[in-house]
């Protein structure tokens, strides 16, 4: 089925037409990461979070405290990066306000 397992435990996938690529969903639960050793890994791309919505009336937007250097760390270490935000908005408002939040992290990187 092109499923296989490697020498380090992870699943790959690869038929004729497609290879899978390995990639990482990274926040600041996973504290300072070494990004060199990442992408040496075989690690291809990070899905990095932006930043969530906190809980209770308030729900104030927050930027994940590790969004900056793990953005930086990966594109320095050369491997691809997309974002995601957690989102807990319960209003269309609510949505806008999020993305408009995430935009605005955002505009100094290149998103791959």
């Amino acid at each position: 089925m092109g499923f296989t397992r490697q020498e380090n435990g992870w699943i790959r996938y690869e038929s004729g037409e497609v290879t899978a690529l390995q990639g990482i969903d990274v926040s600041s639960h996973q504290g300072k990461i070494d990004w060199e050793a990442v992408a040496e890994s075989g690690i291809s791309f990070a899905m990095i979070r932006v930043g969530y919505r906190g809980y209770g009336e308030e729900g104030r937007l927050v930027l994940d405290e590790q969004f900056h250097p793990n953005m930086q760390g990966a594109i320095n270490a050369g491997l691809d990066v997309g974002v995601y935000f957690f989102s807990q908005a319960i209003s269309p408002e609510e949505a806008e306000e999020e993305a408009y939040f995430v935009l605005e992290a955002i505009k100094d990187y290149e998103i791959t």
